[in-house]
């Protein structure tokens, strides 16, 4: 992974260059509470929303939970 994939999956989790996988878990649970589509039940658009929004947060977090293990972060 090149630099420029690697900040923007530590841009999705809202985390800066350097985080630990403590930071990495942290953030991703605290983000799929925010964007959790069932919060925003009584909103489709939202909803759908969110639903898009939470896949860029798994995706970005298991590339960078795989980064750190495979590179002793």
């Amino acid at each position: 992974m090149d630099n420029q994939d690697l900040h923007k999956h530590l841009a999705v989790l809202e985390l800066k260059p350097g985080a630990s996988l403590e930071e990495i878990k942290a953030s991703y649970r605290e983000l799929v509470h925010i964007w959790h589509p069932d919060r925003f039940h009584g909103n489709p658009n939202l909803q759908q929303r969110t639903h898009l929004k939470l896949q860029q947060v798994n995706e970005s977090y298991e590339v960078l939970k795989d980064y750190c293990e495979h590179n002793g972060h």
